[in-house]
C-alpha cells in the first residue's frame, strides 16, 4: 500500500513539474508606408491565395480569405491566425518577434507582423500535465 502511494505521489510531482503552458499567439498586422489591409488582400489574390490549388479547403467548397491563407502559408500559423506556443522561453520568443516584410518586392516595407500570446480564457491545460 506504501508503494502505491509512492508511485501516484510521484506520478503528481513529474506530471506538475512537466506543465508547459500552452497559449496560442495570435497574429496581428501593422500595414506601413501607404500598404493597407484591402491592398495587401488584393496583391496576394494575384498570386493565388485563397483559390485551389493554394487553399486545400477551397477545393471543397470552403472559402478562405487570401490575405490569412497567405500569413497561414508563409509564416505557419494556424487557420485561426494564430499559433500554439509552449513554454515560457517560447512564448517570449514569439512575442518579441517583429517579422518585416516587403510584399510586392519593390524595397519598401509593406507591413509588421507581431504576435500577441496573452492569456485567454480556457487554456492552461496540456498533456501529460492533469493538474495544470
Amino acid at each position: 500500500m506504501k508503494n502505491i502511494i509512492k508511485l501516484l505521489f510521484l506520478l503528481f510531482i513529474i506530471s506538475v513539474s512537466s506543465c508547459q503552458r500552452c497559449r496560442h499567439c495570435g497574429c496581428q498586422v501593422e500595414y506601413i508606408n501607404g500598404a493597407d489591409s484591402v491592398w495587401a488582400t488584393n496583391y496576394v489574390e494575384q498570386l493565388g491565395y485563397g483559390q485551389y490549388p493554394l487553399n486545400a479547403g477551397a477545393g471543397n467548397g470552403i472559402s478562405y480569405d487570401p490575405w490569412l491563407s497567405y500569413l497561414v502559408d508563409t509564416y505557419d500559423i494556424g487557420e485561426s491566425g494564430s499559433k500554439y506556443v509552449c513554454g515560457r522561453n517560447g512564448r517570449k520568443a514569439q512575442e518579441d518577434l517583429a517579422i518585416e516584410n516587403d510584399l510586392d518586392g519593390d524595397g519598401v516595407t509593406d507591413y509588421i507582423l507581431t504576435f500577441d500570446c496573452s492569456k485567454q480564457k480556457g487554456g492552461g491545460f496540456s498533456w501529460p500535465c492533469f493538474f495544470c
